[in-house]
C-alpha cells in the first residue's frame, strides 16, 4: 500500500460522503480528518486515538472498522522497514565513504613521504659534491700567473736601471753643490716675517630693558613699550611685577608715592608731583646713567 490516507480518501469518495458529514457525525476535527488523509500522522495524538479516529471514520463511511485498521497497521510497518533499510543503506555508505577517505589519506601520505626522502638525498648528494672547475677560471688564474712574473720581471731590470740613473744623478749633485753654497752665502738673512693682529669686530648688542615696579601701597600703572605694546596692571601692597623692553617705557602711574620703580635692578627717581599721579614719564638706560 503506497498511501494509506489515499485509501481512505477514495473509499469515502466513492461514497460520496464529505469530511464536514463525517466531522459532525463521529466530532472528530475536521482537521484531524485531514491529517488521516494526507498520512500526517506526527500531528496526531497517539496511536490509540489515532486508530480510535480510523475506526469512527470507516463507520461513518461504510467501510469495515477492522479492515481499516488492519490496513494501517500494515502502512505503519512497511513504513517503518523502509525507514529502517534507508537508515542502514545511509550508514553502509558513510562508512564506505571513510573507508575511501581514509584510503585516499594514507595514500597521500605515502607520496608525500616518498617525495620528502627523494629531496633530501638529492640536497645531501649537492652539499658532498665540491663545485666543478671551470675551464675559464682555469685559465684566468693560470693568466694572473704569469702576469705577476712578468710584473717581477720588469721590477729587477727596472732596479737596474734606477741604480745607473742615480750614480749620474748623484755625481752631478756633487759638482753643483759648491757653487750653490756660495750662492746662499751672499744671500742676504730673511727678515722676520711681521705678524698682523686681527681686531675682532665688535658686534652690537641691542640694550634690554627690564623695569621693576614694587608696590608699597595700591597701585596703578600704565605703560607703552617701545611706542607699541601698551599694558596696565593695578597691583596690590606688597606685590612686585617686571616688564621688559628694547629701548623704552613710557609710564602712567597712579599713587605714585606708594610706588617704588627700578630699571635694570636699579632704583629710578620717581619725578615729584602734588597730584600722586605721574603721565608721560619716559624710562630708559638715561635714567640709571645719569650722576646720583
Amino acid at each position: 500500500m503506497d498511501s494509506f490516507g489515499e485509501y481512505l480518501k477514495r473509499e469515502r469518495e466513492l461514497r460520496g460522503i464529505t469530511l464536514d458529514e463525517i466531522s459532525k457525525s463521529s466530532n472528530i476535527s475536521k482537521t484531524y480528518l485531514m491529517y488521516l488523509e494526507d498520512d500526517n500522522f506526527e500531528n496526531l495524538p497517539a496511536d490509540v486515538f489515532i486508530k480510535g479516529f480510523i475506526r469512527s471514520y470507516a463507520e461513518n463511511t461504510g467501510m469495515d472498522g477492522n479492515e481499516a485498521i488492519l490496513a494501517y497497521n500494515s502502512f505503519i510497518a512497511n513504513k517503518k522497514g523502509s525507514e529502517a533499510a534507508s537508515e542502514i543503506s545511509t550508514a553502509t555508505s558513510t562508512e564506505s565513504d571513510i573507508k575511501i577517505s581514509y584510503f585516499w589519506a594514507i595514500a597521500i601520505f605515502v607520496v608525500l613521504s616518498s617525495f620528502l626522502l627523494v629531496l633530501i638525498s638529492v640536497s645531501k648528494d649537492r652539499e658532498e659534491k665540491p663545485p666543478p672547475v671551470s675551464d675559464e677560471k682555469f685559465s684566468q688564474s693560470v693568466n694572473e700567473i704569469d702576469v705577476e712574473e712578468g710584473k717581477n720581471n720588469v721590477g729587477i731590470t727596472l732596479d737596474s736601471n734606477a741604480t745607473e740613473e742615480e750614480s749620474l744623478i748623484q755625481s752631478e749633485d756633487m759638482e753643483v753643490q759648491p757653487q750653490q753654497e756660495g750662492i746662499l752665502e751672499k744671500l742676504p738673512p730673511p727678515s722676520p716675517s711681521t705678524e698682523i693682529e686681527e681686531t675682532p669686530e665688535t658686534s652690537e648688542v641691542t640694550d634690554i630693558l627690564t623695569l621693576t615696579m614694587e608696590a608699597t601701597e595700591d597701585a596703578w600703572i600704565g605703560l607703552e613699550i617701545d611706542g607699541a605694546e601698551k599694558k596696565e596692571a593695578l597691583l596690590r601692597k606688597g606685590e612686585t611685577s617686571r616688564w621688559k623692553a628694547k629701548e623704552k617705557f613710557v609710564v602712567i602711574l597712579g599713587n605714585a608715592a606708594g610706588t617704588h620703580l627700578k630699571l635694570n635692578e636699579k632704583d629710578i627717581a620717581i619725578p615729584e608731583t602734588s597730584s600722586n599721579v605721574i603721565k608721560d614719564f619716559s624710562i630708559t638706560l638715561d635714567n640709571i646713567n645719569l650722576p646720583q
